[in-house]
């Protein structure tokens, strides 16, 4: 029979109760235990940051292309309504 108590699955503990098999760690592997835990934690919330500024940062670059894009489509657009209008006049 297995108990199952914590929070979320890398939180939890699992305590086996059996009566001739039981899992018993010492402290320091429990403390070894908890430090790897901890530094998995942070190693992925770091790459999620990481990964939101590169989003962050190619949105922007996309909106940057996009606008340059409309003001040289805006350009054209003006040059040949000019060119048109000379053409007619001449």
């Amino acid at each position: 029979m297995n108990l199952v108590r914590g929070d979320s699955w890398r939180h939890q503990r699992v305590e086996f109760v059996e009566f001739f098999f039981s899992v018993k760690k010492t402290k320091s592997e429990i403390a070894a235990q908890r430090a790897s835990h901890a530094a998995k934690d942070m190693l992925g919330k770091e790459r999620r940051e990481e990964q939101e500024q590169n989003v962050q940062r190619k949105k922007a670059l996309a909106e940057k292309s996009r606008r340059m894009l409309l003001v040289q489509l805006a350009r054209r657009q003006t040059t040949m309504t000019a060119f048109k209008g000379a053409e007619r006049r001449g």
